[in-house]
């Protein structure tokens, strides 16, 4: 993970809170829009999705989905965790990203991020 890698993935954070924006397209939001498959391509080249049992970690992390006030404690190591586990359960759970990003979850962990790196 380096500063550019994340400065990359800050820049998603405007987009996604962008009024109107639209995380997916077609029925069930099985196909990201374009700017959600680039953040994917961006977590990945950045070091944000790394090999660890996050099905294992799961409910520590829906921990934070339901109580969004634990993000503002939240660690470098737990947000990476949370960036990971939400794309890699998209993968075998499609729309699940598009649906953090609907929820304002994805956006929260990148305010996060941009308060512990800048």
């Amino acid at each position: 993970m380096t500063p550019e890698g994340v400065r990359a993935l800050l820049a998603f954070l405007p987009i996604f809170e962008r009024r109107g924006f639209v995380p997916d397209r077609g029925r069930n939001a099985v196909i990201h829009a374009p700017e959600v498959v680039a953040f994917i391509q961006v977590a990945y080249l950045a070091g944000f999705v790394e090999p660890f049992d996050w099905p294992a970690w799961e409910a520590r992390a829906l921990r934070y989905f339901d109580k969004p006030e634990l993000l503002r404690t939240a660690r470098l190591a737990t947000l990476r965790k949370l960036m990971c586990l939400h794309i890699r359960k998209d993968r075998f759970s499609e729309g699940h990203l598009a649906g953090m990003i609907k929820a304002g979850h994805i956006q929260a962990i990148l305010r996060r991020l941009g308060a512990l790196t800048t």
